[in-house]
């Protein structure tokens, strides 16, 4: 077109786009697209068998948005650790609890399944699945811990599963408080 690379634009011009970069977008529209689809698989096949192989299913409403927040902060008060965060974002929102939530309940409802939904502020990990203490605080890195109480070792996300499940019994046998009321 006979411009130099430092010339500015008048407004609404358009510059071609090349053929070459055509086919660069489609080439990256079919590998995400690919990407979409093995991870809708995934998704069907697991969330079928869990229906298919549980009588009640429990889990822990889940508030995705806030778990993918960002950490960059302000300009006045920058984010710490905004490299692990965008991580943790990225794991989180690939692997699609939102979906695999909705999938459960629908397979569930065909199945003639129960669906169990717990609150997102139940202290499923801080809590010891033997005794019932409650830690007061507990670090997204610390994975294993022992009871203060009866001294039983934890693993953090066996013992929230444990939790989660008795939880879930309790919502089915009347106790109210655990469930969620939208």
């Amino acid at each position: 077109m006979g411009l130099s690379r430092n010339a500015k634009l008048s407004k609404g011009v358009k510059l071609p786009v090349s053929n070459n970069l055509r086919k660069a977008y489609w080439k990256v529209g079919r590998v995400t697209e690919h990407a979409a689809n093995v991870r809708k698989d995934w998704q069907h096949k697991l969330t079928t068998s869990i229906v298919r192989e549980n009588q009640t299913i429990a889990m822990e409403s889940l508030y995705v948005r806030g778990m993918t927040a960002s950490a960059k902060g302000s300009a006045d008060k920058p984010g710490s650790n905004v490299k692990a965060k965008s991580g943790l974002n990225r794991s989180v929102l690939n692997a699609g609890f939102g979906e695999i939530a909705r999938q459960l309940e629908y397979k569930a409802v065909w199945a003639g399944r129960t669906v169990v939904k717990i609150d997102r502020w139940y202290p499923s990990s801080k809590r010891c699945s033997s005794c019932g203490y409650v830690l007061k605080s507990l670090s997204l890195s610390t994975r294993q811990w022992v009871c203060p109480d009866c001294g039983q070792s934890h693993d953090r996300d066996l013992n929230a599963s444990i939790n989660i499940l008795m939880a879930g019994k309790a919502i089915l046998a009347g106790a109210d408080g655990l469930r969620i009321h939208e």
